[in-house]
């Protein structure tokens, strides 16, 4: 399951917990004094997108 959820990311890699603690050190600090109403995934690019695999079941239909 893990590397599944690897290949459908950005960053191939797993996140630690160290990658939460940063995002939320940030919000509570002084450098986030202006940010307001969005969001922010600390997914390794799961939500923004990722490569197709070249096995996508998306590229064999595109021809259909």
């Amino acid at each position: 399951m893990r590397k599944y959820i690897q290949s459908r990311q950005a960053l191939k890699m797993q996140g630690h917990v160290r990658d939460i603690a940063e995002a939320i050190l940030f919000l509570g600090s002084e450098r986030s004094r202006y940010m307001t109403g969005m969001l922010m995934p600390v997914d390794g690019g799961q939500v923004a997108g990722n490569v197709r695999p070249e096995s996508s079941p998306l590229d064999r239909s595109a021809g259909a």
